[in-house]
């Protein structure tokens, strides 16, 4: 189960350089797609610490995709929060991100889709323990 710990860290190093990489080079502002490339790989991220936490413990398939589902929307709800009280507090922050509604929910739906395609690779068997 220590690869799974392995492979969120990896996602999660993933979003935050690539984050810091958007930011830095404009991306954000080109591609209107790296924001949700980003919250989509955060998702899978948290689907994999949920069944890492899970440890093989949950039987039942469909519970370990709700599990993973319902993980990655709390890391994406939190990631939002956190965006939000940056651009609060930050004043540089305000010129990369200007609360929206419509962008919110854009990413805490491809966070959810991060969580799902996690929760269904792993639930599946199409990605075993010993390939992470």
């Amino acid at each position: 189960m220590k690869r799974y710990w392995y492979s969120a860290a990896i996602l999660f190093l993933i979003v935050f350089f690539g984050s810091w990489a958007a930011r830095s080079t404009g991306l954000y502002n080109s591609l209107w797609y790296t924001d949700l490339i980003l919250h989509s790989l955060s998702g899978a991220g948290f689907g994999l610490v949920w069944v890492a936490l899970d440890n093989g413990r949950e039987k039942r398939k469909w519970f370990l995709i709700l599990g993973a589902i319902g993980f990655a929307a709390l890391g994406s709800v939190m990631w939002e929060f956190w965006e939000f009280e940056g651009w609060r507090i930050t004043p540089s922050h305000m010129r990369f991100y200007i609360p929206e509604l419509g962008d919110t929910l854009g990413d805490v739906a491809s966070g959810l889709f991060g969580g799902l395609l996690s929760g269904l690779l792993m639930s599946m068997g199409k990605v075993h323990n010993s390939d992470l």
